[in-house]
């Protein structure tokens, strides 16, 4: 992205002309979460010597690097931002520090410094450069995210002895996102010490998530030639392939339940990458768990020659076990003795079936808007049953642009005028004076509840009409695509959605829940929680990602049994709980009391 086009984003969107808009995210909330949970349990890395090889693939941890190799937490380690990476987990580099803020917001049109990836200490004393010693890396430009200008860049510097970095190789911004690989030898004596480490660093925009850069399995080991390319690995390397059709990725259980055929795919797949080795029987499984049971709802095996790294499990019956909630955990595993890192022989994705329907994954790589007033988005879904629409959940980012104060209107349709099908418009609902409200973790949803239920069937669509010029910035999912059934209008004729992606707007289905013990102090209506009846955790949704919250549970005779911070909208429940409960969520002061069930 230009440095022009840069300013005129966070600054100046009314400039631009009249239509839909992507925007950077000016932080990362769940970075910023889990700097907070690491600086209050002390938990960074020591100061250990490491020895070779070396091998981190990303895969073992999220957010942020294994501390038990690298020294710092700059880098976003995840596995969404990139496309087709060799293995499970990239570490992204960006302009956001640790904490998930911009290195410099006023540093507009200007590059610099932002995120290390420093390595801890290797005892290199006893080398010689006849060890011939290689470090390595795979590395892509843009992925999914903001590709790097040319004045960009992505670096490696090696410690001497001397205790100075020296900058030994650089790759300039590129939008070309292909992965590549590099080698670099470490056989220079000023590198062969007992301190000797390796970073890998880039420059970009200071001014938030932009001119991406993702590494992938970065390697350091001796006895390596420079044309020593080949990773020995079996590894997965992108989330796995739905479960269900029609592109959703959640469905009301109760939908779900009266006929779950209309939601199961015919066959979904996993995909693997075989790295280095020739052609070899791979034996693969699939276990299905519904994870707060623990109970295996189904199980795949399958062995197959590793010609084709593809592996399609086909459907099966999901018994309904559960009342008006489920949860299915598929968890796929590679079996194979000659896999390098463990780590990544195995990956898993996790259905909720609650009370909505989703197209996105819940992670936004995108903000998404328009900059016209009275510009309007729709998003079609299709009931498979009859049902109450008691509300809208929405994903706002921040952004720089501080849009919390804008108004909109929230909007249902019965039906609008899609291109080419001569419908009319049914407009059966609308809420005014609505503005947007952001979750304190990543990629957080918050519930815009209706004054009364909308009765809903067959074809819907929810969506808004803005107050405003700005861009409000939903979340959009890059790694799913809902283009078929998403709407815009700013010149008064309804159009299909040209970005690719999903956006993050879900419609709240069924009968609404009474959580709420009556009390004469202050409630949010904004803020909820589910699941209840609860096993061992709570979802805490509606508050603002500004701010600290806590929490506390009694008994029902008025005996605290559990208190802590709220931390990516989770509270893990002490074992000990049971019964009725009560529950004080405190943020700056106000307290919010819900009663729930713990099983």
């Amino acid at each position: 992205m230009t440095k022009l086009n840069i300013f005129l984003l966070l600054f100046c969107p009314i400039f631009l002309f009249s239509q839909e808009k992507t925007i950077v995210v000016s932080q990362n909330i769940r970075v910023k979460n889990e700097f907070e949970k690491r600086v209050s349990s002390r938990f960074f890395g020591r100061l250990d010597t490491l020895s070779l090889p070396f091998q981190d693939d990303f895969s073992s941890t999220e957010v942020f690097p294994n501390s038990s190799n690298w020294m710092d937490y700059q880098v976003y380690v995840n596995n969404h931002m990139s496309v087709k990476a060799p293995t499970l987990g990239v570490a992204t580099f960006d302009g956001l520090n640790e904490q998930g803020m911009p290195y410099d917001i006023q540093a507009v049109g200007m590059s610099g410094p932002s995120d290390t990836l420093s390595s801890k200490a290797f005892n290199l004393l006893n080398r010689r450069g006849s060890d011939s010693i290689y470090l390595s890396f795979y590395y892509q430009a843009e992925g999914l995210g903001e590709a790097p200008e040319i004045n960009d860049s992505l670096v490696v510097d090696l410690y001497n002895k001397n205790g100075f970095w020296n900058t030994v190789w650089g790759t300039p911004g590129t939008s070309v996102g292909v992965w590549k690989q590099v080698l670099i030898p470490v056989i220079d004596s000023n590198y062969l010490h007992a301190g000797f480490r390796f970073r890998i660093r880039n420059y970009s925009s200071l001014v938030g998530f932009l001119d991406h850069w993702h590494v992938d399995y970065v390697r350091l080991a001796a006895n390596r030639l420079y044309n020593d390319t080949v990773v020995y690995d079996f590894a997965y390397s992108a989330t796995p392939g739905n479960l269900l059709k029609n592109g959703f990725t959640q469905v009301p259980y109760l939908h779900f339940k009266s006929d779950s055929s209309r939601f199961l795919s015919n066959g979904h797949q996993t995909t693997f990458n075989v790295l280095g080795y020739g052609i070899q029987t791979i034996a693969t499984a699939a276990s299905y768990v519904e994870p707060r049971s623990g109970f295996q709802v189904h199980s795949q095996s399958l062995v197959a020659n590793s010609s084709s790294n593809t592996r399609t499990y086909f459907p099966f019956s999901i018994p309904l076990i559960g009342t008006d909630s489920f949860e299915l955990d598929a968890v796929y595993s590679i079996g194979s003795n000659s896999s390098i890192i463990k780590s990544n022989d195995t990956i898993k994705r996790r259905y909720l079936f609650y009370n909505q329907y989703a197209y996105d994954d819940g992670t936004a790589e995108y903000g998404y808007g328009l900059n016209t007033n009275g510009g309007r988005i729709a998003y079609r879904f299709i009931s498979t049953r009859p049902d109450s629409l008691r509300g809208i959940s929405l994903s706002f980012i921040p952004i720089k642009t501080d849009v919390s104060r804008d108004l909109f209107t929230l909007m249902v349709w019965k039906s609008i005028p899609e291109p080419g099908t001569g419908k009319g418009e049914q407009l059966i609902y609308q809420s005014n004076f609505q503005k947007p409200k952001y979750q304190r973790f990543y990629n957080g949803f918050v519930n815009y509840e209706f004054d009364s239920a909308i009765a809903i069937s067959d074809t819907f669509y929810i969506g808004w009409q803005q107050n405003t010029d700005k861009v409000l910035s939903l979340g959009l999912d890059r790694n799913d695509t809902a283009n078929s059934n998403m709407f815009y209008n700013v010149t008064g004729t309804w159009q299909s959605s040209g970005i690719p992606g999903a956006w993050m707007m879900r419609p709240i289905l069924g009968k609404r829940a009474n959580l709420k013990i009556p009390t004469q102090e202050l409630q949010r209506e904004s803020i909820s929680f589910y699941p209840n009846p609860a096993q061992d955790h709570l979802f805490v949704s509606g508050l603002n990602p500004y701010e600290s919250a806590k929490f506390e549970i009694y008994s029902s005779m008025g005996q605290k049994m559990q208190s802590g911070f709220i931390f990516d909208g989770q509270i893990q429940l002490d074992p000990s709980l049971h019964g009725l409960m009560l529950l004080n969520i405190l943020v700056k002061g106000e307290r919010i009391c819900f009663k729930f069930l713990k099983d």
